[in-house]
C-alpha cells in the first residue's frame, strides 16, 4: 500500500505543482497564455497515442465475468446526458459555456490517482484491478463523443450530422488517439508480449504528458473566476455526486455485480461514479475553444468537494 500511496502523493504533487508553475509563469510573463493550446495540441497528437498504445497493449482481457465493467462506465456517462443538457438549457448558457458545462458534467476522473486509489485504500488490490478495467471505457468514449461535443460547441454555429461525421474521420487529434488505442489492442489480441522497454517508456511519458497538460492549464488559470460560475458548479456537482452514483449503483444491481466477488464490482462502480470532473474536459475546452475558465472551475471545485464527501463514500461502500 505504501508504494501506491507514495505514487498517489507524487501524482498530486505533479498535478498541482505543474498547475502552479504554469500560473506563476503567466503572472511573471515568462510564458504567454496562448502557448497553452499549442502545448496541449502537440502533446495530444504526439505523446498521447504512444501512451495509449503501450497501455492497451497489456490490458488484461481474461476475466469474462467483469468484462462488462467498461460498458457500465460508458452507460453512466450516456445516461448523464439527460441532466447535463437539461441543466445547460435551464442555466441559459451561451454556446461555449454550454460545451464546457456539459463535458464537465459528463466525464469523471476515473484514473488511479483518484477513483483507483480510493478503490485500493477502501477495498484492496482486487478492487484496484477492477477499477482499472472499468476506466478502460474512458479513452475511446471521450476521444469519440467527448471530442465531437467539444468540436460541436466550439463552433459559432452547430455542426450538421454530415459535418460531425466528416470531422470524426478528418480530425487529426481523434484519428491519432484512436490509432494509438487500436494499435495497442491489436497487438494485445494477437498475443504479442510487450517489451519491458515500453513499460519504462510509459513511466516517463505519462508524468511528462501530465506536466505539460497541467502547465498549459495553469497558464490560463484564474482562481478568481470560480465564484463567477457558482450556479454551473452547483448543478455539475449534483450530477457528479448524486445522479451519477445513483445510476451507477442501479446499473450495478441490474448487471448482477452484487453476486460477483462478494459484491466488489458493485462497490467499485459506485466509487468510480462518484468521482469529480475529468481533467480531459479542461484539455478539450482548451483544444476546441470552449470556455476554459468554466471548465477549470468545475474541475477544481468538484475535486475539492471530494474530500468532505469521503466519509459518506466510506459509509455507502460498507452498506451496499
Amino acid at each position: 500500500m505504501s508504494s501506491l500511496v507514495s505514487k498517489a502523493i507524487f501524482a498530486l504533487l505533479l498535478i498541482y505543482g505543474s498547475l502552479t508553475i504554469g500560473w506563476f509563469s503567466r503572472v511573471k510573463n515568462w510564458c504567454a497564455e496562448d502557448k497553452g493550446r499549442v502545448l496541449m495540441h502537440n502533446t495530444v497528437c504526439y505523446l498521447e497515442p504512444l501512451i495509449l498504445c503501450f497501455a492497451f497493449w497489456i490490458l488484461d482481457l481474461s476475466n469474462l465475468k467483469v468484462l462488462t465493467l467498461p460498458l457500465v462506465g460508458a452507460l453512466i456517462v450516456t445516461f448523464t446526458f439527460i441532466p447535463a443538457f437539461a441543466g445547460a438549457n435551464f442555466l441559459h448558457l451561451e454556446r461555449r459555456e454550454k460545451g464546457s458545462y456539459v463535458l464537465g458534467s459528463l466525464f469523471s476522473n476515473n484514473g488511479y490517482t483518484l477513483g483507483g486509489l480510493l478503490c485500493f485504500l477502501l477495498l484492496g488490490e482486487k478492487a484496484f484491478a477492477l477499477s482499472c478495467l472499468y476506466a478502460t471505457f474512458f479513452a475511446p468514449y471521450f476521444f469519440t463523443f467527448g471530442f465531437s461535443l467539444a468540436a460541436h460547441y466550439g463552433q459559432e454555429k452547430g455542426l450538421s450530422i454530415g459535418q460531425n461525421l466528416k470531422g470524426f474521420f478528418t480530425d487529426r487529434v481523434r484519428i491519432l488517439l484512436l490509432f494509438g488505442i487500436g494499435t495497442g489492442l491489436t497487438l494485445n489480441l494477437l498475443g504479442h508480449s510487450r517489451p519491458d522497454f515500453f513499460a519504462r517508456a510509459n513511466g516517463i511519458l505519462v508524468p511528462l504528458a501530465t506536466f505539460i497538460y497541467m502547465f498549459a492549464i495553469g497558464l490560463g488559470l484564474r482562481l478568481g473566476r470560480i465564484k463567477d460560475f457558482f450556479r454551473q458548479i452547483a448543478f455539475a456537482s449534483l450530477i457528479k455526486f448524486v445522479y451519477a452514483p445513483l445510476v451507477g449503483v442501479g446499473l450495478g444491481y441490474l448487471f448482477g455485480y452484487h453476486h460477483i466477488l462478494g459484491g466488489l464490482p458493485l462497490k467499485v462502480v459506485f466509487i468510480q461514479a462518484m468521482m469529480p470532473a475529468a481533467i480531459w474536459s479542461v484539455i478539450a475546452a482548451n483544444l476546441y475553444g470552449l470556455n476554459k475558465d468554466l471548465s477549470t472551475a468545475i474541475w477544481i471545485a468538484t475535486t475539492l468537494l471530494l474530500l468532505p464527501l469521503l466519509p459518506l463514500i466510506i459509509w455507502i461502500v460498507k452498506i451496499i
